[in-house]
């Protein structure tokens, strides 16, 4: 979405949604990292073309929540309107960043030469990175009370 259009549907809209903080003050909703954006669930651009109604009929509340920037890039204005549907989408796109790296084993790493190991741990840093946001999603996936939205769930 252009800039431009972006600002006109957030003047237009934003007032419409309701902040959920839940319990994370500035952690990201989703992942856990440091939030510093706000999710729109469901996106913004999606609110003219279906209209509000619809989602009110469909029981979608509209909610922003705090998200880190790398999780708010990969959903943008995808057509995920639910919260539920906003992390299965991002557990399969950190699964599939996570898959395209090259694991290396300990003892090959010994065996590299000193400058290569030091690129090493920047890619070792990212799949720790990786899998921290996915083991945040996978449990926040499991703990649909703490999604901010409509449903009536019972806490354990």
């Amino acid at each position: 979405m252009k800039n431009k259009e972006r600002k006109r549907i957030y003047k237009l809209y934003n007032h419409l949604y309701e902040r959920h903080y839940i319990d994370e003050r500035w952690s990201c909703f989703y992942c856990n990292s440091t939030a510093d954006t706000l999710d729109h669930v469901p996106p913004l651009s999606w609110l003219e073309p279906y209209g509000i109604e619809a989602f009110k009929k469909a029981r979608i509340p509209l909610v922003t929540i705090p998200c880190c920037f790398e999780c708010n890039i990969q959903l943008g204005d995808k057509k995920l309107f639910t919260v539920d549907a906003r992390l299965s989408h991002l557990e399969k796109i950190y699964h599939d960043f996570f898959d395209e790296l090259t694991h290396w084993e300990t003892e090959e790493i010994q065996n590299m030469g000193e400058s290569f190991k030091k690129s090493l741990k920047v890619q070792k840093h990212r799949e720790d990175e990786l899998k921290e946001k996915i083991r945040a999603i996978e449990q926040r996936s499991v703990k649909p009370w703490t999604f901010p939205d409509f449903y009536d769930y019972e806490k354990p």
